[in-house]
């Protein structure tokens, strides 16, 4: 198996979000669903079979069960809990007037005062240049090594060349892009996928009127979830950003299904979970900022060697 490649496999009831994830972990491989958290996943036998035959050792996913389904109670794989940041959408009106506080809506108010438009884009040369600019404004982002800087317009139109059923809104400034929220819908759920602007225009506001198209168009669309991501509570200032626009913390349970004798020693070794969420809180976040200090020193080459990118 080329891990690391996507892997289309049969009898995947995901439809729109039919690629499987596959890489390499310590001594395993693993495979797990991009779209987890906007389609419901069922791992059938002739998935897991299809996997296991190509070399995978444990596949893995998150139940939705923000949706209130009871269908938790019936998977007996390995769990284990994260938390993710989710907002719940009844209208547009609703989350204006009630969800979130009065400074936010006027970020939203001085972002349209100060000229910032938010439209959804047209993929083409100039957006790519501009998605470009953005991503290049500087090697670092929230503290650590920020994957899309140096990225060219080549691998950049292949990211943005099949975004599928998803919307990606620009927020423009005198005709200039200065951010973008690259957003995908699912069943009942909608999902982040990249969301970015220039730091020199923060006083733009451009990420809350970003925010405020994407719920405007969730709701369009009778989508009642939208999923920010997950790692939540290990970055402080973002876990306020993301509160501040209606965001909550959600646990979700995740599964683990063991397909060789190698994903069950994953398991039992408790190599399986993501180094996050594999220490208690206070030494994770002592553990994050060695990490964004490691991220920074080594040489972008040999960092992304280390599976960064």
């Amino acid at each position: 198996m080329n891990i690391g490649r996507e892997y289309i496999p049969p009898q995947l009831d995901l439809e729109k979000a039919a690629s499987i994830n596959t890489g390499k972990r310590w001594f395993y491989s693993f495979a797990s669903c991009p779209l987890e958290y906007i389609y419901d996943v069922n791992p059938k036998k002739e998935l897991l079979v299809a996997l296991r035959e190509r070399g995978v050792d444990l596949f893995t996913f998150v139940h939705r069960n923000f949706l209130n389904d009871s269908a938790d109670a019936m998977y007996s794989f390995h769990k284990e809990v994260e938390n993710y940041a989710i907002m719940r959408i009844v209208s547009y009106s609703e989350w204006w007037s009630s969800t979130i506080k009065k400074r936010e809506r006027q970020s939203v108010k001085k972002a349209k005062k100060s000229g910032v438009t938010v439209k959804k884009v047209i993929i083409n040369e100039d957006f790519l240049r501009g998605v470009q600019k953005i991503y290049n404004e500087t090697p670092f982002r929230e503290g650590r090594r920020y994957s899309g800087y140096g990225q060219s317009i080549q691998i950049l139109e292949k990211k943005f060349g099949n975004i599928g059923d998803s919307d990606i809104l620009g927020a423009y400034l005198n005709s200039e892009l200065i951010g973008l929220l690259w957003i995908t819908f699912g069943d009942r759920a909608a999902m982040f996928r990249s969301f970015v602007s220039l730091l020199k225009y923060r006083d733009k506001c451009p990420n809350n009127a970003l925010i405020s198209e994407a719920v405007q168009r969730c709701a369009e669309r009778n989508i009642r979830f939208l999923v920010y991501g997950d790692k939540y509570g290990f970055i402080p200032s973002l876990d306020r950003f993301r509160e501040h626009q209606g965001f909550c913390k959600f646990p979700l349970p995740r599964y683990y299904v063991p397909l060789t004798t190698r994903g069950q020693l994953a398991i039992k070794l408790k190599a399986h979970r993501k180094l996050e969420y594999s220490l208690p809180l206070p030494i994770e976040r002592v553990g994050l900022r060695l990490y964004n200090s490691a991220s920074r020193i080594l040489p972008r080459s040999i960092w992304y060697q280390l599976g960064e990118e």
